[in-house]
């Protein structure tokens, strides 16, 4: 774990012995299937031991942390583990390749842990690193089956999904989002493919290709997402 981002709130959760979205995980394990996972947002890799035990034998979690200390915590919670099914990567999902600056401290001073930001424009007085941006499709090799997408990447997630179209289009996986994109991008690139908002986990936003099983534990709302809603029926009425 970074000491630098101990008093964050994920990480001093783990620290006491309990586990950062429990549920999240568990909901992630029951509905892997046999494909692979695509996982942003590592930080540190807590998630990681119990979705690599809970994928297929030949299924691969694909992984992605842009900040340089949480990405080298991650490695250690990979070896430490004993996880082989594990494709590491120190950079940011993104819609083409480039680079781009993360806020790793805010003003003052204190890390920013799990919650690092990339940003177009530096602040003054916070603490920025030069992360590499990757496309998923040039990353996720076309004969992956992709059953799980999930994006914790603090409001950079249109880019992520803007990079991975043509394995959401392939794959038609589960996705699971902290936050979701602006309406009309959001509709004519997933809700057209025939994806519906089916609840909550924590405080991510579930999406499933319609007539999709999903079990185990989550929020199943539909009120609490109003804007998928419209969105849905505007797709639906075409």
């Amino acid at each position: 774990m970074p000491a630098s981002s101990k008093h964050r709130v994920a990480a001093s959760i783990v620290l006491s012995g309990r586990v950062w979205e429990s549920r999240t995980i568990n909901f992630m394990m029951a509905n892997c299937g046999a494909g692979d996972i695509i996982h942003a947002g590592t930080y540190f890799g807590d998630f990681l031991p119990a979705l690599s035990h809970a994928v297929d034998r030949d299924a691969i979690i694909w992984a992605f942390e842009p900040n340089t200390e949480n990405f080298y915590c991650a490695t250690k919670t990979i070896e430490l583990n004993g996880l082989e099914n594990i494709r590491l990567m120190n950079a940011a999902l993104g819609a083409k390749a480039g680079t781009m600056l993360l806020m790793i401290r805010k003003p003052d001073g204190s890390a920013t842990g799990g919650v690092s930001r990339l940003v177009r424009h530096q602040r003054d007085r916070a603490a920025y690193e030069e992360v590499k941006l990757l496309p998923g499709d040039a990353v996720v090799p076309r004969d992956r089956k992709i059953s799980i997408l999930q994006l914790d990447v603090e409001g950079f997630e249109l880019d992520a999904l803007s990079g991975l179209v043509g394995t959401i289009r392939r794959c038609m996986p589960i996705m699971i989002l902290e936050s979701v994109p602006t309406e009309v991008w959001f509709q004519e690139n997933i809700l057209a493919l025939n994806y519906e908002f089916r609840g909550r986990v924590h405080a991510n936003s579930i999406f499933a290709p319609a007539g999709t099983q999903l079990v185990g534990t989550f929020r199943k709302v539909r009120e609490g997402f109003p804007a998928a809603e419209r969105l849905a029926r505007r797709t639906q009425a075409r």
